[in-house]
Order: structure tokens, then sequence, then C-alpha cells
């Protein structure tokens, strides 16, 4: 980790960081302290000063890291990955709308979500316009999605809401202007009726079930 830091040093520009995958960047799965006195403290200090991100991706390298760290360098933000390997606080992923005020896109695999973690997305983040939640824990219901998102055009669920019905979907579907809907592991759907009410959607809908 310490190696990036004179990479980002060079490259003050930086519009792209992805590093999902790299398990070797840190090699120990302490907690980390702030920048002040910490073997970290170069790399983050220099994402720190780093303004330009637009297209971040986490994963491993990111395990020990606290997210406030990286806060300061997220404020343009547009989209945003986070993996196995990086597990963000429910307090900071309801402050996401916050720190990264133009977020279009967020995805995010195995990660703790609850309802106010996705009401807050959905209602705060007004440029959000494609959500994806794949296999991600947590006591998420029906609850989540009963408020208006007009801005969201793509929801991918795969693997988090096996308590959808058609009801639910109806909901979803009216507070919604989605373009595209992608269901996974949702056992309680008539696949039937399901069929007819994305038929019956406006604008037309892309889906996968």
């Amino acid at each position: 980790m310490v190696s990036l830091a004179p990479v980002i040093q060079r490259n003050c520009k930086l519009n792209c960081l992805k590093t999902a995958g790299c398990c070797s960047l840190l090699l120990q799965c302490a907690n980390v302290e702030h920048i002040n006195g910490n073997k970290y403290g170069d790399f983050l200090q220099e994402l720190g000063t780093t303004y330009c991100l637009e297209d971040v991706e986490m994963g491993w390298g990111f395990c020990p890291i606290r997210i406030e760290d990286l806060v300061p360098s997220f404020s343009k933000v547009r989209k945003m990955k986070i993996g196995l390997g990086t597990s963000l606080a429910e307090n900071v992923l309801c402050a996401l709308p916050m720190i990264c005020p133009f977020l279009e896109s967020l995805i995010l695999r195995f990660q703790v979500i609850s309802d106010r973690v996705v009401r807050r997305l959905l209602e705060s983040a007004t440029n959000l316009q494609v959500l994806c939640l794949h296999y991600c824990l947590g006591s998420l219901t029906s609850f989540s999605f009963q408020t208006k998102a007009p801005a969201l055009r793509v929801l991918r669920l795969h693997w988090v809401t096996s308590w959808l019905t058609n009801d639910d979907l109806t909901i979803l579907t009216e507070n919604c202007n989605l373009a595209e809907l992608s269901l996974s592991g949702c056992k309680l759907l008539d696949s039937s009726k399901f069929y007819f009410q994305i038929q019956d959607a406006s604008p037309p809908v892309i889906w996968s079930f």
C-alpha cells in the first residue's frame, strides 16, 4: 500500500482507482489508525489530496483503512463499486450521498445493508441512476423500496430480496422509472404475473428473472 503513495503523487489528475482483488496490497488485517503516525499515512495523505477521482473500486486492498480517511478525495466520485474484502459501516453507507454528491452508480457486493441504508440512498442520492446489490447481508425488507426514486434507471437485486412478492414489485416499479430490472433469488414472485407487470411498465423495462 505504501508503494502506491508515489504513484498517486506522480499522477495528481488520477480519476480512476480500482484495487479490487489486490490482496497483496495489505498483508495485515489489524485496525489502522488515522493518518498521523501510521505506516499507511503517506498513501492516505496523497489520496486525500487527489480531488479528481470519479471512478472508484475497492476490495481487499482497503480492508483495514478507515473510510473516513478517504472522504476528502471522494467529492467528485460518480461511480463506486465496493466488493469483498472491504466492509463499509452502516453510517458510512448512509453518508454516501453527502460524501459523493455526484454519485450516479453504486455497486455493493457482500456488504451488510439495511432498510435505512437503501432508503437513504434512494432518497438522498439525487443523481443515482444505477444501484446494484449482490449477495449482501442484513435485515432488508420491502420498506426499503417504499420511497420515490425517479432518477433510478437500473436496479439489480441479486440474492438480497428473497421476500419480494408481486405486491412488493408493484410498489417498487411505481416508485421508480426503471429501464432495467434484474432479480435473482426471489422465490415468492409469481413469474407469469411478474411478466405482465413489467410488460405494462412505462417506459418499457429490460428485465431478467
